[in-house]
């Protein structure tokens, strides 16, 4: 199948060849060809529009159904960390431990403290995330224009 002939289902498809057969057979040679382009005419705009309109709605099925989009989440510890990572100094091989640190700021971001609260395996990494957290500073600000005053931020070699 190609063009018009498979934009339709089996079943409309099936309709219009018995329309256009049974006009075709009642009506007088002369006239036929009249009312046959011009019912022609009048399919081909039904199925441009019933086309689009499935298209529409068929990119989202329930569309009519579906609450508008869910707002973006502000995800702060991410954006800690990425300012974090940059500023870390490690050269070790990869482990498979995480460090937490613990961060105390001011509302504008300046650093209070900070301190491991859970230690990787690996000392040297531990310290290597600690120091990074400490020039981190000041810290990002979040969505209200101001920074945490007290976070977790989880810190994984290689990551």
């Amino acid at each position: 199948m190609n063009g018009k002939q498979a934009d339709l289902s089996p079943e409309a498809w099936c309709k219009a060849v018995r329309f256009y057969q049974n006009a075709l057979g009642s009506t007088p040679q002369p006239a036929r060809d009249w009312i046959v382009l011009t019912e022609i005419e009048n399919q081909k705009r039904l199925v441009s529009m019933l086309t689009t309109l499935t298209k529409k709605l068929g990119a989202s099925p329930n569309a009519s159904l579906q609450s508008p989009a869910a707002p973006k989440v502000f995800d702060y510890a991410e954006v800690v960390r990425q300012r974090i990572r940059p500023l870390i100094v490690w050269d070790g091989t990869v482990v498979h431990g995480e460090t937490v640190v613990e961060v105390h700021c001011t509302s504008s971001g300046n650093l209070e403290s900070a301190k491991i609260v859970r230690a990787s395996s690996d000392a040297r990494w531990d310290s290597a995330a600690l120091s990074a957290v400490r020039r981190a500073d000041p810290m990002p600000l979040d969505e209200t224009g101001q920074a945490r005053k007290s976070f977790l931020i989880t810190l994984r070699p290689g990551l």
